[in-house]
């Protein structure tokens, strides 16, 4: 009977992604890069890990108040090396840019603060053969005239999350 509850729970867990060589699948999110930005205000993408069954959370802070803010995902790791976005595109320096541009789509669009940070949850299905996808999500600041000058875009930090358990 305990080899048979054995092997039962095996194929159990096997089934849901979680017996491999390195056990079980952890939900994970990892800071790529830096923002860009007025010295002062650099903006900062952020989330919680996407765990399975649960819910994650994309935070950007030191936005610019009020703007738009829409964060953008592509598929997999982040491009490395990354676009570079020189200073007479963005006249507020140079901004490096690791979303796979050929791949890239709108995920989600938040309104900006100073404080506290933009936030939005969204739920993770309850999906076991979703352990292991990963994407990478950076945001983009639609900034307004800052000193007088012209409109600009304020690039954040990217993520790159990879959901698990």
């Amino acid at each position: 009977m305990f080899r048979f509850s054995v092997l039962v729970t095996v194929v159990i867990l096997s089934s849901i992604g979680a017996v491999s060589g390195q056990g079980f699948l952890q939900a994970s999110v990892q800071t790529v890069g830096i923002g860009c930005g007025p010295a002062a205000v650099i903006p900062d993408l952020s989330m919680t890990p996407p765990v399975i069954g649960g819910s994650s959370t994309i935070s950007v802070m030191h936005s610019f108040n009020p703007s738009p803010i829409i964060v953008f995902m592509s598929p997999g790791a982040p491009v490395v090396p990354p676009l570079i976005i020189p200073g007479p595109v963005n006249p507020l320096g140079v901004c490096e840019v690791y979303l796979d541009l050929s791949n890239t789509f709108q995920f989600v669009t938040l309104s900006g603060n100073a404080i506290p940070p933009a936030t939005t949850s969204f739920a993770i299905p309850n999906v076991p053969s979703l352990a292991g996808v990963s994407a990478t999500l950076q945001a983009v600041v639609l900034v307004g005239p800052i000193f007088g000058g012209t409109p600009a875009l304020v690039i954040t930090n990217a993520v790159h999350a990879t959901v698990g358990f």
